[in-house]
């Protein structure tokens, strides 16, 4: 979730999926906007955890972000880069992508991760509002409701590409399942009747 204007940060989480379960290991931020450092340091993350398909959401720069990670990646960690586009008002898409995972208890958040963002939020209260935690428990459905909200975005963006990919590895299962059926049913019928 590449920073705007405003005082925003670049925003990051990691995720993996396994069993129909979301598992958050990571998040952080930068707040230097485009620098290198931040790229770097995003590039480095991504090596760390070993990721193989980074979303970048393109609302701000218009793709200037992934031109500017694209090299960075390339030389520290090649790995798929995929722009996302987000459509409608922040706080409600958010609520829409993350409800449904956190109701069926489907996203598993590291204990480790958990406690140091709960440690960092306590030792400065000015970066409470940067707490992907603070940001997830005090989000509501009033516009504005958090002064900042780059990681619960990135984490909602981040659920959202998992559903959708589960969503689309299931229907393509069915669809090869109901073919190979298809494919015993007319060898069997081969074989008695042919």
């Amino acid at each position: 979730h590449p920073a705007g204007r405003g005082g925003d940060e670049t925003a990051y989480v990691i995720l993996y999926q396994l069993q129909g379960r979301i598992f958050l290991k990571a998040w952080g931020g930068f707040r230097d906007g485009y620098s290198d450092e931040t790229l770097e340091g995003l590039a480095n993350i991504a090596k760390l955890h070993r990721i193989g398909h980074v979303l970048i959401e393109s609302n701000f720069g218009d793709g200037m972000f992934q031109k500017l990670l694209e090299p960075v990646m390339v030389r520290i960690h090649p790995t798929t880069l995929e722009e996302v586009r987000a459509q409608g008002r922040k706080e409600l898409r958010i609520i829409e992508d993350l409800e449904p995972v956190l109701n069926q208890h489907r996203l598993v958040i590291d204990a480790g991760a958990a406690r140091a963002d709960a440690k960092a939020a306590t030792a400065d209260e000015r970066d409470q509002r940067f707490s992907l935690l603070y940001q997830l428990t005090h989000l509501m459905k009033e516009k504005g409701s958090l002064r900042h909200d780059d990681r619960v975005d990135a984490l909602a963006h981040g659920v959202r590409w998992f559903r959708e990919t589960l969503a689309r590895d299931s229907a393509q299962a069915e669809a090869e399942h109901l073919a190979k059926e298809r494919s015993e049913m007319v060898r069997d019928f081969a074989k008695r009747y042919g």
